[in-house]
């Protein structure tokens, strides 16, 4: 066989072939020429051969569970911290409904386990909390599926006061 030739495998199954691969250094510093050879077995594909598929990716079929806790009654500034557990990596959206306005926050998060997602109160959201008591807070969990799972509070469940209130 020629030292340069191309081999193509124009059946359909495929052929076991052994190569054989020699290289040399001629450089100029008096040593040599050095040599290595490696020999191996290849397997060639035939041309009408169909080629093997990759495995399918194994399917998400349940949501995310999530467990969020809370107080009956909070204490808050300018910020509500969540905090809840997921089995699962995971996006989560927490969103609060004072009246007519929400106040929104999303974060992802890579691994499963213990998170904390800090929802920003606009001054308008924080001067409704004055006068009324009783919000609608729901968090929601979407695994990279798309699966989702919401938990929600409110509004008889959770009540929520001005930190000025209480000092």
């Amino acid at each position: 066989m020629n030292p340069s030739a191309v081999l193509t495998n124009t059946g359909t199954a495929p052929r076991t072939v052994t190569v054989r691969l020699t290289a040399t250094d001629t450089n100029a510093d008096n040593v040599g020429p050095e040599s290595a050879t490696k020999t191996m077995v290849i397997t060639v594909q035939g041309v009408g051969a169909a080629q093997p598929s990759p495995p399918p990716p194994a399917t998400d079929t349940t949501p995310p569970k999530v467990a969020l806790t809370l107080a009956r009654s909070l204490t808050v500034r300018s910020k509500l911290r969540l905090s809840f557990t997921t089995d699962e990596a995971a996006t989560a959206t927490a969103s609060l409904k004072v009246a007519r306005k929400t106040a929104k926050a999303t974060k992802g998060f890579a691994a499963a386990g213990r998170h904390t997602l800090t929802i920003r109160l606009s001054k308008k959201i924080r001067r409704l909390l004055r006068h009324r008591r009783k919000v609608t807070l729901t968090l929601t969990v979407a695994d990279g599926s798309g699966k989702r799972t919401a938990a929600a509070a409110g509004p008889h469940g959770l009540r929520l006061f001005h930190l000025s209130e209480h000092l």
